[in-house]
């Protein structure tokens, strides 16, 4: 009998799942967190004899009246506006996509369907445009750890990309007055894309790696 081979595409599969599902995490785990602590305020309100369908919320400097069949949403959108920076860093060239697929459309890369802040709207469609890039990223790690040969084609798109990538972090870092970089999600913008240079040179440096060893796949 012969032994049972291991899919070689492995991590091209595995980590745009894990990207995505990261990403999501960052957003719905706090969302639930605050959507059980609203609701369970405004069930404590209608046990006092509260018949009002809308809660109190905010701070000193702030406040607002929030209808009880609002809380899904603002839970929501609270949560990606916390951790929009993060989801930026983790899938950066995903912005790059976005906003050329909104442009295509006549939108533009802050565009967001009504009731629903840009805020979340990024942090679904960042991941999801993103995708591609982790899968690039995966393929070249399947070309290290599962011995799956990569092409010239691979060298070239992996070049290609981190050229771009560093381009645009640098550009960000040092074409942005000392005020612009000072706002938080330019740093993050910064980042990411600093990030995702060392990403998309995997598959370039794997490409390398092969030929210096004189690779062939069995």
């Amino acid at each position: 009998m012969q032994p049972e081979k291991t899919p070689s595409r492995l991590f091209s599969l595995v980590m745009p799942v894990l990207a995505l599902m990261c990403s999501m995490t960052l957003v719905l785990a706090p969302a639930g967190q605050s959507y059980f602590n609203l609701k369970h305020t405004a069930q404590s309100l209608s046990g006092s004899g509260n018949r009002s369908a809308s809660i109190l919320i905010g701070s000193a400097n702030f406040q607002m009246i929030l209808p009880v069949e609002k809380i899904p949403m603002f839970a929501l959108n609270t949560a990606a506006m916390r951790e929009q920076g993060f989801i930026t860093f983790l899938n950066a060239p995903g912005y790059i996509v976005y906003a050329i697929l909104a442009g295509a459309t006549g939108h533009s890369a802050h565009w967001s369907p009504d009731g629903i802040l840009s805020a979340l709207w990024l942090a679904i469609m960042m991941p999801i445009c993103a995708v591609p890039a982790w899968w690039f990223v995966g393929r070249g790690m399947d070309g290290f750890f599962r011995r799956r040969r990569l092409g010239l084609t691979d060298l070239i798109v992996s070049l290609l990309l981190l050229l771009g990538s560093a381009t645009i972090s640098a550009g960000l870092r040092f074409g942005m007055t000392a005020e612009e970089r000072g706002d938080e999600m330019s740093a993050w913008f910064i980042a990411g894309f600093a990030w995702w240079t060392g990403l998309l040179a995997i598959p370039m440096g794997v490409w390398l790696y092969q030929r210096t060893r004189g690779f062939r796949r069995p």
